[in-house]
């Protein structure tokens, strides 16, 4: 078996501060990290001596109106990503003359 190189794209997340493969795993990672962001989480709080929970928390995807937010910014990162491949594409007749 021998090595072989492949060029890929690899996407980058600059909030997340992270390569990803796919682009809808990069474009999931920043939509989630801007929500992050605008609604950090919170921990639960508990009493002292009966160990009941006094506040159950927060995290953005307990909202459903924060949820679909959350996947209008996925879209969105989405339709960037695809309009900058496609202008950005070499076709395949420049590729072969290199």
């Amino acid at each position: 078996m021998s090595v072989i190189r492949i060029d890929r794209p690899i996407y980058y997340s600059e909030r997340r501060k992270r390569h990803f493969i796919t682009a809808r795993g990069a474009a999931m990672a920043e939509a989630n990290a801007r929500m992050y962001q605008w609604f950090p989480s919170e921990k639960a709080e508990y009493e002292d001596g009966y160990g009941r929970c006094t506040y159950p928390g927060f995290h953005f995807t307990s909202d459903p109106r924060l949820v679909a937010m959350r996947n209008r910014l996925f879209n969105r990162y989405m339709k960037q990503l695809k309009a900058k491949t496609n202008s950005t594409h070499v076709s395949d007749e420049v590729r072969d003359e290199r």
